[in-house]
């Protein structure tokens, strides 16, 4: 049962939002004419391991010959490709000699995109590794065109250059539209592959029948295989002589026995290392089963062998069978070159076909062996059309020349065809057949039934397509004959055709689409971004997420990516990996409000005013959370107004929130300050208009200044204590206020009364001296608390001399009567008597005696 591949992937993808991918930057290409080149090749010069993002090349630039439009850069497409590397068995004399112990890494390939150039030998890849690549095993690194259509006319050939050991024999592109293949173009790569031996020209009778040697003489070149080519081979034993080095043929063995041709191609246990014989002629049938009973029935995959050694002379050899003496010469031994064994396209790997073994030669005639047919990796995303060809087949085998006294080559494997699209293939063909052995021309008259052995076929390549009912032909090479005499009755002379390679199968073509999910957000808030894939995609394909198309870092895998807290809009970069195309994920940002508010510290007792002044752009702003910080009820209006029940700082908050949802909080600080408390007391409250003089005592508390006022229209005060004369002229209530002050400018004021009582005193001199010389000129009687007042002066006799009911009129000595009105009365003692009422509403009655004297 035949494996087909299920893991040569071809990405095709969809996005439902802009892509960053680089699908078609190389436009639209058309070719007219033959021998087009489209790749640029280097060299891997470092081992590159599984999941590394680097590749240290030879060459960086990738634009040696100027097939693109500028170096490498990012978002260009490669290809990485192990070509050897194969361990295989060696130092044995047997035909297991060049059996595949391992095939390490050859063969691994992945397709992988360019992220960025990081130094002169370095590239950065987007994403990592799938396989690891071993430098020595000859890893190419191949530039892919990404066109966006492909049209080839007739004449035009899209091909490659010849595997040189280091670099060609792949060819590769990639188209986002249609691929038209029209009638008369083709894409070539036959002959591209494994180099074949190259010509020998020295050679040994008899020959030892070795499967390896480090001698010329002992047999033909060996060609090149996934196990390498003569330097490689020399290390297990030697690349002359018949044993096939994995897929590739033998050399025919001295003396003169035909090249084995090369492989790809087959089923593996159906390898026998001898082709398959060609029974078309029924005569025939007997000359091959003298090698061994039943041995025209068998067939094999790989290379056929080659055709047996010199004879001399005519035998029949339908009868006479190859080794037998009679043929004389090197008695025409069966020790032509093994058949290339066939590879194992089961694990998903890709390789060219194998070059043949050369025929063993000492007399100049022999070409060299055919090389295998290369490789061709076609990544379409739309359909694939014409009537045109791609052909991956092994080159012949050379034919001898001259006399023709030597033996013919081996011929090519078949190579390999990848054709892997999206939309429909219809109409092309495809052909990955082996090349046919080399014939010997035999022209010697001298020795007319001398006869040497033609070069074995090549064996099938292998051809796998994503869809459609194309022609696909992947068969075996035929063998070469011989035009010598001494044969003629059996013409393959020992050389066999190459068994058929793999050309019916199926590669699988995972069509999916990256399906990214945004978010959105509101500012200041992480985003949780989704990504899935939808379709068919090949297992352990993991989304990779990039901050930047561009030499970004690696931030997540997976479906999901939770983004930091963000304050704009974001986009982020997606790539699957494996995988060539990418896709962006959005996380939109819709601006937070700015919440803010002013507000005054305040005292104790007084309201506060909280005023909103929160902002926001586009949306509007639907409600207000208020915390004041005290443990008070939350508030819900836009501008609250609150009265703090003590003193202290307080952290008052407000939350906003837009009609979307998104919210912002402010903070700040309000200090209600603690309020002073006014008090004092006075001594006396109650003051004497004698001693109208009052002792304050400050008893405010909390306060830092004050300030005094009496109420009797004398100046402010602002001592601590102080002590304060009222008036004196008579009685009165007076309101004290002490304002009192903290540095906050918080204020109390306190008032208390003081009251300044009356008194009632009343005195009366007892002399006088009315001479008008301005001292004590009148009598009159004084005091204080004199409401109504009533004076009579009588003089010794009786005599009534002054009157008055009016303190402000004092006796100035003059009789007040009819008689003497106006004189200043004589010296003498004088009797008064007063009449009064005090403050207090008593009548009072005082007499005395006053002394008028001149």
């Amino acid at each position: 049962m035949r494996l087909k591949i299920v893991h040569l992937t071809l990405m095709a993808c969809v996005f439902a939002i802009p892509v960053y991918s680089q699908k078609g930057k190389d436009g639209n290409k058309t070719i007219n004419t033959p021998n087009t080149i489209v790749n640029e090749f280097t060299t891997l010069n470092s081992n590159a391991n599984a999941g590394s993002n680097n590749l240290v090349v030879g060459d960086v630039l990738l634009n040696s010959n100027g097939l693109f439009s500028g170096p490498l850069g990012y978002g260009d497409l490669l290809m990485i490709i192990q070509m050897q590397g194969a361990t295989l068995k060696g130092n044995v004399n047997d035909s297991t000699w060049g059996s595949i112990i391992s095939y390490n890494n050859s063969g691994l390939f992945e397709f992988v995109q360019v992220n960025s150039i990081i130094n002169n030998s370095t590239i950065n890849l987007s994403c990592p590794l799938q396989n690891s690549y071993s430098s020595n095993g000859k890893v190419q690194v191949i530039r892919v065109p990404r066109f966006s259509s492909l049209t080839l006319n007739n004449g035009g050939e899209l091909t490659t250059p010849t595997w040189n050991g280091a670099t060609g024999g792949v060819m590769s592109v990639e188209v986002n539209g249609p691929t038209a293949i029209n009638s008369g173009a083709s894409i070539n790569v036959m002959g591209r592959g494994f180099r074949g031996g190259g010509i020998n020209n020295t050679s040994s009778i008899p020959g030892l029948g070795v499967y390896s040697s480090f001698d010329a003489k002992d047999g033909g070149e060996k060609g090149e295989s996934i196990g390498g080519y003569q330097t490689d081979y020399n290390l297990i034993g030697g690349y002359f002589s018949r044993g096939a080095p994995a897929n590739a043929g033998g050399g025919g063995n001295a003396h003169n026995s035909g090249g084995g041709g090369g492989s790809n191609a087959g089923i593996l246990v159906d390898y026998t290392g001898n082709g398959n014989p060609d029974i078309s002629n029924p005569n025939w049938i007997n000359a091959w089963n003298l090698e061994y009973p039943g041995f025209s029935n068998t067939t094999s995959t790989g290379g056929g062998k080659g055709g047996y050694t010199y004879a001399l002379k005519d035998e029949d050899a339908i009868y006479t069978g190859p080794g037998e003496v009679t043929w004389e010469g090197d008695n025409r031994k069966n020790t032509g070159g093994k058949g290339g064994r066939p590879l194992d396209y089961s694990t998903g790997r890709l390789f060219l076909g194998g070059g043949g073994g050369s025929g063993d030669a000492n007399d100049g005639c022999s070409g060299a062996a055919g090389a295998g047919g290369g490789l061709i990796y076609m990544l379409c995303y739309g359909t694939v059309s014409g009537t045109g060809q791609i052909n991956a087949n092994g080159s012949n085998g050379a034919n001898t020349f001259g006399l023709g006294k030597d033996a013919a080559s081996g011929a090519g494997g078949g190579g390999t065809v990848i054709l892997n699209a999206s939309g429909a293939i219809n109409g092309i063909s495809i052909v990955a057949n082996g090349g046919n052995g080399g014939n010997q021309v035999y022209n010697n008259p001298n020795n007319p039934f001398e006869s040497e052995g033609p070069g074995g076929g090549g064996g099938g390549g292998y051809i796998a397509i994503s869809n459609g009912n194309i022609s696909r032909i992947a068969k075996g090479g035929k063998n070469g004959t011989t035009n010598a005499a001494g044969v003629s009755e059996f013409i393959p002379n020992g050389a066999t055709s190459g068994g058929n390679g793999f050309d019916n199968e199926k590669i699988i073509n995972y069509n999916y689409t990256i399906l990214p999910i945004n978010d959105t957000v509101c500012s200041g808030n992480s985003a949780l971004l989704f990504a899935k894939l939808q379709g068919s995609y090949p297992s352990g394909t993991t989304i990779f997420w990039f901050d930047a198309p561009v030499n970004g870092q690696l931030i997540g895998t997976g479906n999901s990516f939770s983004t930091p807290v963000l304050t704009q809009t974001t986009t982020y970069y997606l790539s699957t990996c494996p995988g060539l195309e990418k896709a962006t994920v959005t996380a939109v940002v819709i601006p937070a409000p700015v919440a803010n508010f002013k507000l005054q510290d305040v005292c104790l007792n007084d309201p506060v005013y909280f005023t909103d002044l929160s902002t926001s752009t586009g949306e509007s702003i639907v409600f207000q959370e208020w915390d004041f910080g005290d443990g008070s009820r939350l508030n819900h209006s836009k501008n609250p107004v609150y009265t703090y029940k003590s003193a202290g700082t307080f952290n008052v908050t407000l939350n906003v929130k837009t009609s979307r949802g998104c919210s912002s909080s402010f903070s700040r600080l309000v200090t209600v300050h603690p309020s002073p408390v006014a008090d004092f007391a006075a001594i006396p409250l109650k003051a004497s208009i004698f001693d109208p003089v009052v002792t304050f005592t400050n008893k405010s508390t909390d306060a830092t200044s004050w300030i005094w006022n009496f109420g009797d229209g004398s100046s402010l005060e602002n001592v601590l204590h102080p002590k304060h004369r009222f008036p004196s002229n008579g009685p009165g209530n007076y309101l004290v206020q002490l304002f009192v002050s903290t540095d906050y400018g918080c204020t109390d004021t306190v008032e208390k009364l003081i009251e300044i009582i009356p008194e009632f005193t009343f005195y009366a001199p007892n002399t006088f001296t009315p001479d008008n010389d301005g001292i004590n000129d009148n009598f009159f009687g004084t005091g204080i608390g004199i409401v109504d007042y009533e004076m009579w002066i009588f003089d010794r006799w009786g005599m009534q001399v002054f009157y008055t009911n009016d303190r402000e009129i004092t006796w100035d000595g003059r009789v007040q009567n009819g008689k003497t009105n106006n004189e200043i009365a004589q010296q003498d003692v004088y009797v008064w008597m007063v009449k009064l009422r005090d403050v207090f509403g008593k009548m009072h009655e005082y007499k005395g005696h006053v002394t008028l004297l001149k």
